[in-house]
């Protein structure tokens, strides 16, 4: 937050970059990994995701 406007900014390409390449890629799939097991629905025989047709466009 800007300490004189008081307004949030979104953080620039560079910094998005220094911080994706500073990130434990493994720790992170693993953060990521937990978070979508206990968010989405999973049952016995594994994941159920549901995906529409934008998501599906030019796969």
């Amino acid at each position: 937050m800007d300490p004189l406007t008081r307004r949030r900014a979104a953080a620039g390409a560079a910094t998005i970059r220094r911080v994706l390449i500073a990130v434990d890629a493994d720790a992170l799939d693993r953060v990521i990994g937990d978070w979508l097991r206990a968010c989405a629905a999973c049952d016995q025989a594994g994941w159920q995701i549901a995906l529409d047709g934008k998501d599906l466009h030019g796969a």
